[in-house]
This record gives structure tokens, C-alpha cells and sequence, in this order.
């Protein structure tokens, strides 16, 4: 009787609906679940298959499989994964979206890669920019959320405009301000302003963006082109 009811045990428990918890090295309380489970290693890495979440008091990150590295405090996340992050004050939130996904909860980085998209909102406290898109191939997440750097292809999209670039780096630490930088080609900004747009184009572009200071900032070789309406008066 006791070698069955351990072989039910351990069977239920692979292939049920798991749950693990752990406790971090801040003691923030993290859960892991998903429809099966794999130990290896020694209990050094386990492996969720199968509708994995993972959800700490702040962070939420939900994928087809997740690997839990124990001695590294690695998480990795396979297939449709789906970042969510609420900041402290409980207004601002990252969600983001990729094929993979990597978080060191130590060291409070990570990287979201493979066609990913990022949406910011209320990042900044003095921005007037509600909501940022990001879209590229690979974003990488440092300094518990202050920081963002998006690498190859990338397209940032506001209520301002979109900005078409190699590269971007995204900073919160005061206010917010974006730095795009040429690689391949220069980063070109459709910027919509009263009456008109503007296009612009440089080796290099700071956009700082507060109610105090806002400004666009280019470097090396600088091209604009401004597009003004039309305004017909009714005679």
C-alpha cells in the first residue's frame, strides 16, 4: 500500500495542474504554475510545459513553457509570452509581448525577444505621454524597470508621432527622454504638431519629453521637412 500511494502521488503530481512557490532572496513571493513539470539537475532547474505563468508580487509573465534556474534565479519563457508589470505606485504598467522572454529577478533585468512589443504606460512622472508602443526584435529591460533599450527594427509610436530607428534607449530615472541612435541608417521622426508635421532626420536624436522640457535634441548630418496645412478662410 505505501508503494502505491507514492506512485500515485509522484504521477498526480507531474502531470496534474502544478503549482511551486519559493520565496526570493528579498522575500517577495513567487508562483509558478502550469500543466506539467519536469525537476533536473537536482532540483537546480525545473521546467513548466504547457499554459506556465509566473507571477511575483509585481511581475506576471504567462508562456507555453518556463525553465526556473534555481542557483542562477533565472526565468525563461518559450513561445507566446506575455510580460505584465505594475510599478509601485500602481498606475504605471509594462506589458509586453515576444516569442521569448528572459528575467534575472537578482539582478532585476531582462529581454524580450522575437517581434517584440512593449506598451508603456505612464512610464514617466512629469511626461504628457500617456501610453508608448514599442515595437522590435529584441528589448532589453534593465535597473527594475528604469531603464529600456529596443535593438533592430524598432518603431516607437505616441500620441506625438512615430519614430522609425536601429536602435532606442528608453530612461525614467528623471524624466523621460529617448535616445535614438544611428546604426545602419539615421533614425527618421514623423512628428504631428498644430497645423503640420515634421520629419526629421539625424545621426543621432535625444527627445526629452516633460510639461517642463520638452524638447528635440539631433546630431551629425540633420535633414527637417515641415509640413504645414493648408488653412482656408470662409469668404
Amino acid at each position: 500500500m505505501i508503494k502505491l500511494s507514492k506512485i500515485f502521488f509522484i504521477t498526480f503530481f507531474i502531470f496534474g495542474a502544478i503549482i511551486f512557490c519559493f520565496v526570493d532572496r528579498a522575500l517577495c513571493r513567487v508562483v509558478i504554475t502550469g500543466d506539467r513539470m519536469e525537476i533536473k539537475n537536482k532540483g537546480e532547474v525545473t521546467i513548466f510545459k504547457g499554459n506556465s505563468k509566473i507571477s511575483s508580487d509585481l511581475n506576471t509573465i504567462t508562456a507555453s513553457n518556463v525553465i526556473y534556474n534555481k542557483s542562477k534565479y533565472v526565468v525563461s519563457a518559450y513561445g507566446d509570452v506575455r510580460f505584465l508589470s505594475n510599478l509601485k505606485d500602481n498606475k504605471k504598467t509594462i506589458e509586453g509581448y515576444g516569442n521569448f522572454a528572459r528575467y534575472d529577478m537578482n539582478g532585476k533585468k531582462g529581454k524580450i525577444w522575437g517581434d517584440a512589443i512593449l506598451k508603456l504606460k505612464h512610464f514617466a512622472n512629469n511626461s504628457n505621454l500617456t501610453t508608448i508602443t514599442i515595437c522590435a526584435r529584441e528589448v532589453y529591460i534593465d535597473d527594475n524597470l528604469k531603464t529600456l533599450k529596443a535593438c533592430n527594427d524598432v518603431e516607437v509610436v505616441t500620441s506625438y508621432g512615430k519614430v522609425y530607428s536601429d536602435n532606442a534607449v528608453f530612461s525614467q530615472k528623471e524624466d523621460l527622454y529617448t535616445v535614438f541612435e544611428k546604426d545602419k541608417k539615421r533614425p527618421v521622426a514623423n512628428i504631428f504638431h498644430d497645423g503640420g508635421k515634421g520629419v526629421y532626420k539625424a545621426d543621432k536624436m535625444v527627445f526629452c519629453d516633460s510639461k517642463e522640457k520638452k524638447r528635440i535634441i539631433m546630431s551629425g548630418l540633420v535633414e527637417v521637412k515641415i509640413e504645414m496645412e493648408d488653412k482656408k478662410s470662409d469668404t
